[in-house]
Order: C-alpha cells, then sequence, then structure tokens
C-alpha cells in the first residue's frame, strides 16, 4: 500500500506519507485511515506529506478530499508537506473546501516547519 499512517500520541498528530504510484482509491483509503484514527485518538493536527507521491489529484478529487476531510477533522489542523507546485496548487484547492468548515490548512515545503506551525498557535498560511 503506497501510504502510511502513525500517531505521534506524545505530540497529539496523525502523520501520513503518501508515496510511489497512489492512485485516487489509495489516497481515500490514507483518508480513511486517518478518519480511523482521529476517532481513536486525542489529535489536535495531520501532517500529509504528499513529496514523494507521483499521484496528483484533479481539480474535483482536492474538492472531494476537502470536502472529506471537513467531514471529521473539525477545528483541527491540516498541514501539507509538498515539493511541486502542482501538488501545492493542489493542496490549496483541498483548503477552500476545508477551512469554511472550521479546519486551518497551510501548505510547506519542509516537514519541520510544518510541524513547527503545527504546534504554534500562530495561523499564517502559505510558507511554501
Amino acid at each position: 500500500m503506497p501510504f502510511a499512517v502513525e500517531v505521534l500520541e506524545e505530540d497529539r498528530l496523525i502523520r501520513a506519507r503518501l508515496y510511489g504510484a497512489c492512485d485516487a482509491d489509495e489516497a481515500h483509503a490514507a483518508v480513511a485511515a486517518i478518519k480511523s484514527r482521529v476517532g481513536t485518538y486525542p489529535v489536535e493536527g495531520v501532517l500529509m506529506d504528499v513529496r514523494d507521491v507521483q499521484y496528483t489529484p484533479t481539480l474535483d478529487e482536492a474538492c472531494d478530499f476537502g470536502t472529506e476531510f471537513g467531514s471529521f477533522l473539525g477545528r483541527r489542523r491540516l498541514a501539507f508537506v509538498t515539493r511541486l507546485p502542482a501538488q501545492y496548487g493542489m493542496a490549496r484547492m483541498i483548503s477552500v473546501r476545508a477551512e469554511p468548515r472550521g479546519i486551518d490548512v497551510d501548505v510547506f515545503g519542509d516537514e519541520d516547519e510544518a510541524l513547527e506551525w503545527l504546534h504554534s498557535p500562530d495561523t499564517a498560511h502559505d510558507r511554501f
């Protein structure tokens, strides 16, 4: 399976990494795994690392992912770690659907910066 989802209990975070030749069905499976863990563990945020994935969702798929995240994340934070402009753009499209539901979304090019933001009260956006 081209994704890994882990709970960082001490950090109260979930880290999901998608990699390789992931497709839309596998990306939805990763989101379902995140949803399962959000319902099981006390987490405050999710880090989605898509730097090593060869899949970029279509505009419709990105909107669907945003709606899906919005259905279960509540007032948590969602940080994307990307490396390609297309990934950045799709992460911003996901945020368009997720943010109106109370989710604070940001996109980063560096995992350490994303983790720092997930732990901080700062809500500044677009540090790519």
